[in-house]
């Protein structure tokens, strides 16, 4: 039942969070960029090309990086999608900056929905999947949250009193800050660490405009991924189309063996669940898996999913 405890590397999972104007975006980009190919998935209405090319204040390279839009009205499928689409695309590094836009848009769908517990329902099944999607991704992944922004005063070098916006509650679902292994709390370009399991001894310090330097021992080069793990060159979208299932015994096998795997190793079934859920498998209310997709290639992609997650 148990093994002996191994160090292994895994992909980076970092928050950012921040008032307007604290960093957030401009640090994400120079940590992703250090660190490998880049794709970076802008939610705030195109803000995001105007890092495009811009000199890194450390080593004057430019941040180069591949950009796709999300709309205001996106949902949670439309995320997951260019998740899986940056993972299929071989970058080493990916960066959702706004992910608040997201959260307020579904937020939003608790107001509107005829009873409050239907719509809250919706919106932590979306928030799951989301999150799902993040964990499995075989690449690290950077994610930027807006927070409340208050203000405060204080005294400049001038001697002149001023206003300065300050970040407060995170304007996302509370769960994110513990499912990360690094939340950056930035203020004026400085980078709080608040939390950072890969490197211990960080927690607490504060680092002044972070880059390079940081992305040396946040983001380490990941190892090839074994064959069975490749994600296929065009993955499918579960969400958004209906999946023919089978009951074939060895094929239902074969996913039962894979989801027993990642809720062994996550010591959760919901996540595993959640996944199931996405590629349209069938299950009984007992739990227990009864069809599966009946594409080998979308099984396949299910699969991969769920030993992702082990």
């Amino acid at each position: 039942m148990f093994s002996p405890a191994r160090p292994r590397t895994t992909p980076a999972r970092i928050l950012l969070t921040g008032p307007p104007g604290s960093g957030k975006s401009l640090t994400a980009l120079r940590l992703a960029c250090a660190a490998g190919r880049v794709a970076a998935v802008d939610a705030e209405r195109g803000s995001l090309h105007h890092y495009a090319g811009m000199p890194d204040m450390e080593t004057a390279r430019p941040l180069d990086y591949d950009e796709a839009r999300l709309a205001h009205d996106a949902e949670a499928s439309d995320l997951i999608r260019l998740i899986e689409g940056a993972a299929a695309g071989g970058y080493e590094v990916l960066v959702i900056d706004g992910i608040s836009h997201l959260w307020r848009h579904l937020r939003a769908g608790v107001d509107n929905a005829s009873r409050a517990a239907d719509g809250w329902g919706k919106l932590n099944a979306a928030i799951r999947r989301v999150m799902d999607a993040i964990h499995a991704a075989p690449l690290h992944i950077i994610v930027t949250a807006r927070t409340a922004t208050t203000w405060t005063v204080e005294a400049g070098e001038d001697g002149r009193v001023r206003g300065r916006p300050v970040g407060g509650e995170v304007t996302m679902d509370a769960a994110i800050c513990y499912e990360v292994d690094t939340w950056i709390s930035m203020d004026g370009g400085e980078a709080s660490m608040l939390k950072c399991r890969p490197v211990p001894e960080l927690t607490g310090k504060h680092i002044r405009r972070p880059g390079p330097a940081l992305a040396a021992a946040l983001l380490p080069k990941m190892p090839a991924s074994p064959p069975d793990l490749t994600t296929p060159a065009e993955p499918v979208a579960p969400l958004d189309a209906p999946v023919r299932l089978t009951t074939d015994p060895a094929a239902v096998a074969e996913v039962r063996e894979a989801a027993a795997a990642a809720a062994r190793v996550r010591g959760d079934r919901e996540p595993v669940r959640a996944i199931m859920a996405m590629w349209g498998c069938d299950i009984s209310e007992a739990g227990r898996i009864v069809a599966v997709p009946e594409d080998g290639q979308i099984r396949g992609e299910l699969v991969a999913a769920l030993r992702g997650m082990a």
